[in-house]
């Protein structure tokens, strides 16, 4: 729910919002990303809406919260991937989950910081040169993993160790 508010608020009225303010005069939001980067783009906006304190204030919250949902997710996924024997109740250790959540919290973390040390560095161009280096190493994860996620489930099937719901059997079972 944390996520689709708060790409809702980012992209339909922060976007369209930030669209009226550039074509009707009210903000040079192209020449401030170009000087002062997006950071400062979003803040301007924010800024020049009513209850602009209020509107920064749950912006943040918002997207707090959704980047500590994503990362939460994504580190207990990958954690739980990367587990072995792990059974079907079962969830990886804690420290493993910090583990990953730190390793997919690095990359985006870094290249915001880059944006602030290297001038005229373009964020937008850096993720997108990143992201098109990594789908291959991250392409070569996926296939192992649909590959021993088809051997276990193989495995599963041939020892009917495949989880069912007592709750839902059938009386006649």
């Amino acid at each position: 729910m944390w996520t689709t508010l708060a790409c809702w608020f980012a992209f339909a009225v922060l976007g369209n919002y930030g669209m009226y303010q550039e074509l009707t005069g009210g903000l040079n939001l192209s020449q401030l990303v170009i000087e002062r980067g997006n950071n400062a783009a979003v803040l301007a906006v924010l800024q020049t809406m009513p209850l602009s304190v209020l509107a920064i204030i749950v912006y943040m919250t918002v997207v707090f919260i959704t980047l500590a949902c994503g990362a939460t997710a994504a580190s207990t996924v990958v954690a739980t991937l990367t587990s072995k024997n792990l059974k079907n109740d079962e969830e990886p250790e804690s420290w493993y989950k910090v583990f990953w959540a730190f390793l997919v919290l690095l990359l985006p973390v870094g290249i915001l910081f880059l944006e602030h040390m290297v001038k005229g560095l373009n964020v937008l161009t850096t993720i997108q040169s990143v992201t098109t280096i990594m789908v291959i190493p991250v392409s070569a994860v996926i296939i192992l993993l649909l590959y021993t996620f088809y051997k276990t489930l193989k495995r599963d099937i041939s020892n009917h160790e495949l989880y069912v719901d007592e709750t839902k059997r059938s009386k006649w079972e």
